[in-house]
């Protein structure tokens, strides 16, 4: 047998232990480009979660009622034969071919709702599917489940269990970024006032996990509860573990603050003993 000269068995080994170490240590941007897509898709989802909670919870009495984000948005309702008395129906929300409502994004397409239970009664599940539905032109895609779990008096909030599966964000530049998570809701504030979302505050927790746009496998894990100010469309507290590739693991705080913003687009990234601040998305 043929023996490998020790310059190319250095060499060889040199190769492989760099690329180990390359996929053993993520660089700072590549938990930068994760933070900021995972962060994009739940505030896509979340978005139309909020609008959905308004339809749900009109549609019973007000069937009718136009969306509370755009006031153009078509809004129907189809609640079968028997009305109501089955507690199932379907609402489509239908923003045609663009409209610009809340945070000035322009939403089309298609939000086809179906419901069963009222929209406080525990057990109550809404199930969100889109139909070539876009915001800003990023198309949005995969099947979105709430489930009231009912109210905690401990902490006076409605908790509902939040799934996404098969999430798929189509990016402008034709990148995709995919996402399913199961997450916990909390909504501490503004629940006494149905019809207006833009008072809402959430507590969430749980994971998510996916691919980033530039093909990165992710987990996401809150370790402190994120809170949502639904006026603002960031995250403004809470705090998150971050591990890519299965490989070493990043801490995100959104709670960083720069300026007196009361909607401040800052948080913290660290990873390595260092600390990087940037804007999200």
């Amino acid at each position: 047998m043929k023996k490998l000269p020790i310059i190319l068995i250095i060499a060889t080994s040199s190769i492989m232990h760099a690329c180990i170490k390359d996929k053993e240590e993520p660089r700072f941007t590549d938990f930068v480009a994760v933070v900021k897509d995972d962060s994009f898709a739940q505030m896509l989802f979340d978005d139309i979660q909020s609008e959905s909670d308004v339809q749900h919870a009109t549609s019973q009495t007000e069937a009718l009622e136009k969306s509370m984000m755009e006031d153009s948005a078509t809004v129907t309702i189809d609640a079968g034969e028997n009305g109501f008395a089955d507690s199932t129906w379907t609402i489509t929300i239908d923003f045609g071919d663009g409209i610009v409502g809340r945070y000035g994004w322009e939403r089309k397409g298609k939000v086809i709702i179906d419901v069963q239970g009222f929209y406080k009664q525990e057990g109550a599940t809404r199930v969100m599917t889109f139909d070539n539905y876009y915001v800003n032109d990023n198309k949005v895609e995969g099947t979105h489940t709430v489930t009231n779990i009912g109210f905690d008096s401990t902490e006076m909030a409605y908790v509902f269990d939040v799934a996404i599966e098969n999430g798929v964000i189509t990016k402008t530049d034709g990148k995709t970024i995919t996402w399913n998570s199961n997450r916990q809701r909390k909504w501490t504030a503004g629940y006494d006032t149905p019809l207006t979302i833009t008072d809402d505050e959430y507590n969430i927790t749980g994971e998510s996990h996916g691919t980033n746009s530039e093909g990165k496998a992710f987990v996401k894990t809150i370790t402190s509860p994120l809170h949502i100010y639904l006026n603002c469309e960031y995250v403004q507290d809470g705090e998150v573990d971050i591990t890519i590739e299965e490989s070493k693991t990043a801490l995100l705080n959104f709670g960083y603050s720069e300026g007196a913003s009361s909607c401040d687009e800052y948080a913290k990234l660290t990873y390595a003993g260092k600390d990087f601040t940037f804007k999200m998305r």
